[in-house]
C-alpha cells in the first residue's frame, strides 16, 4: 500500500495510509480538519499506542529507501479554520510521525517495448550514458533529444552534468570553493532533475573528490560546509567523515562537528559512541541538540522517539535537553553498561553519573539513591519503576 501511495501521489504520507487502510475513521478525520476535534486519537481504530507502533515501523522502513526524502509537513485545518496548524495526536511521538511525509524523487521515464517513442528512447539513452559516465553516449542522446524538442527540460540539466563529468579535480582553494558551490547549487539539483532516485550513485564520486580537496582545511564555524566531513557525509563515507572530524584539534568544542561525529558513529554501528556524543550536545549546547533532533532527516530515530517521550513525560522539573541523558538511562537501564560517566558539576550531569553508578553491578548504594532523589525526585521514581528491566 505504501508503494501505491508513492506511485499515485509521489509521496508516502502516514496520515493518508491510515485513512486508506481503515486505521483512521474518515468522518473523524474530516471533523478534526474542521476543528471539531482537538486530535485524531479517538478516531484511531487500533488505539494510539498500536497505531504509533505501526507508523513507527513504516517510518523506519521509509528511511532506508534512497528514493524517499523525509520532510516536515504541517497539518492544517479547513473551512472556518483554514490554514490553522493542527495537532494530530496528544502523544508527542505519534504526532511527530504523522507530521512527517516521505517524498519520492522524480523517476526518469523508462522506455516501453510496446509504446516506445523517439523521446523516451533518447531519454533512456541519456540516463544510461550519465550513469555510465559515457560522455559520447550522453552527447549523442542530447543531440537526438534536442532535435525532438529543443526546449526539453532534461537538456539544460544534462549540460550541467556534462560539465561535471568534464571537470578536473579542484587543485587550489579558489577551485575548491567553486566546486562546493557547483555541487550544492547546480550539479546536485540537475542530477535530481534527470536521474531521480539514482542521483546518489551518480553524485557520490563528486562528493568524495570534494572531500579529498577539503582534507586538511580547518573547520570554520561560520562556513560549516567547507570541511571534509561535510563532503564525506554527503557521499556516505562515514569512516572518512569520522576521520576528518577527529583530526580537528578542537572538534569536541564544535557542536556541528560533534553532531556529524555522532551521525557517523551511528551509521558505523558504533551506537554507544553515537549516544555519548549526542548526550554531550545535550549538556554543552542544548539549543543545538533541540534543533537537530527536530529535523525529519535526523539519523537516530530511536533517540528522536525517546526525546519526544521524555519531553512529554510529566516530571518535575520537566525533561529539557540537559536532563535527557539521565532520563534515558533511568528509562532504558540496559544501555548503562555501554556508557561512561560525565563527571560534570551541574545537577543534570550529576544525576546521569548517579544513574550509571546505580545501574552498575556493584554500585546500587543507599547514599547514591538519596543523592539522586535530592537532585530530581521524578528521575528517582523512574529509576525505581524500571529496576527490574
Amino acid at each position: 500500500m505504501v508503494d501505491d501511495l508513492i506511485a499515485s501521489r509521489g509521496a508516502y504520507s502516514p496520515l493518508q495510509l491510515l485513512l486508506d487502510s481503515g486505521y483512521l475513521a474518515r468522518d473523524g478525520y474530516t471533523a478534526w480538519r474542521r476543528g471539531e476535534r482537538a486530535t485524531l486519537d479517538a478516531d484511531l481504530t487500533e488505539g494510539v499506542q498500536a497505531t504509533r507502533r505501526i507508523v513507527e515501523q513504516l517510518d523506519q522502513w521509509a528511511r532506508t529507501r534512497e528514493d524517499l526524502t523525509p520532510a516536515a509537513r504541517w497539518l492544517v485545518g479547513i473551512g472556518e479554520i483554514a490554514g490553522k496548524k493542527l495537532r494530530a495526536s496528544a502523544n508527542a511521538q505519534l504526532d511527530a510521525l504523522l507530521c512527517t511525509e516521505f517524498r519520492a524523487a522524480e523517476r526518469p521515464r523508462q522506455g516501453d517495448i510496446f509504446l516506445d517513442t523517439q523521446e523516451t528512447r533518447a531519454r533512456h539513452e541519456l540516463t544510461g550514458g550519465l550513469l555510465r559516465r559515457d560522455i559520447a553516449r550522453v552527447e549523442e542522446a542530447m543531440s537526438r533529444l534536442g532535435k525532438i524538442d529543443p526546449q526539453h527540460s532534461a537538456l539544460e540539466a544534462s549540460r550541467e552534468l556534462m560539465a561535471a563529468l568534464r571537470a578536473n579535480s579542484p587543485s587550489n582553494r579558489e577551485e575548491t570553493l567553486a566546486r562546493l558551490s557547483l555541487l550544492s547549487h547546480r550539479w546536485t539539483p540537475a542530477a535530481h532533475a534527470v536521474l531521480g532516485d539514482r542521483t546518489f550513485g551518480f553524485m557520490r564520486e563528486f562528493w568524495l573528490d570534494l572531500g579529498h580537496a577539503l582534507s586538511g582545511w580547518a573547520f570554520d564555524a561560520e562556513h560549516p560546509t567547507r570541511h571534509a566531513s561535510w563532503a564525506y557525509g554527503r557521499a556516505r563515507d562515514w569512516e572518512q567523515a569520522r576521520r576528518a572530524i577527529v583530526q580537528e584539534r578542537d572538534h569536541a568544542n564544535q557542536p556541528v562537528l560533534m553532531a556529524r561525529l555522532a551521525e557517523a558513529e551511528w551509521h558505523l554501528n558504533h551506537r554507544a559512541d553515537a549516544l555519548h556524543h549526542y548526550f554531550g550536545l545535550c549538556w554543552d549546547d542544548p539549543g543545538y541538540f533541540e534543533e537537530i533532533i527536530a529535523r525529519p532527516d535526523f539519523p537516530n530515530q530511536p533517540l528522536r522517539m525517546a526525546w519526544l517521550e521524555a519531553r512529554d513525560d510529566d516530571l518535575d522539573p520537566p525533561i529539557s535537553p540537559p536532563w535527557f541523558p539521565a532520563w534515558t538511562v533511568a528509562r532504558t537501564p540496559q544501555i548503562a553498561d555501554r556508557l561512561h560517566s560525565r563527571r560534570g558539576d551541574s545537577d543534570p550531569e550529576q544525576a546521569y553519573d548517579l544513574l550509571l553508578a546505580l545501574r552498575s553491578p556493584v554500585g546500587d548504594t543507599l547514599d547514591d539513591r538519596k543523592a539522586l532523589q535530592a537532585i530530581h525526585g521524578g528521575l528517582f521514581k523512574l529509576f525505581l519503576a524500571n529496576l527490574g528491566t
